[in-house]
């Protein structure tokens, strides 16, 4: 069986393996590049995502009631300026 293992076998030359191994390297450079390493020390605790996502829904909160304040304070704006009339008397 050992015959017919080297007969499957290509052969490349110098060149081709060159190729082959620069477009591998710059694929596993993008992968790695897309991957973002985990580790203890950058991991969050339960309790930090809590206190997170509780910071940004008061600040969502927040800004949601500033502008419904601002929208029923301040005037729509008018398409046009109202026309006076003259009144004539005669």
């Amino acid at each position: 069986s050992g015959q017919s293992e080297r007969k499957n076998t290509m052969k490349i030359t110098k060149q081709q393996e060159e190729a082959i191994r620069k477009i591998l390297r710059a694929k596993l450079q993008k992968s790695n590049q897309k991957m973002c390493s985990y580790s203890r020390h950058t991991l969050l605790l339960d309790e930090e995502v809590a206190e997170w996502s509780e910071t940004q829904l008061h600040r969502q909160r927040a800004l949601m009631e500033q502008r419904i304040s601002h929208y029923l304070t301040v005037s729509a704006k008018m398409e046009s300026s109202p026309v006076r009339r003259a009144n004539f008397i005669f």
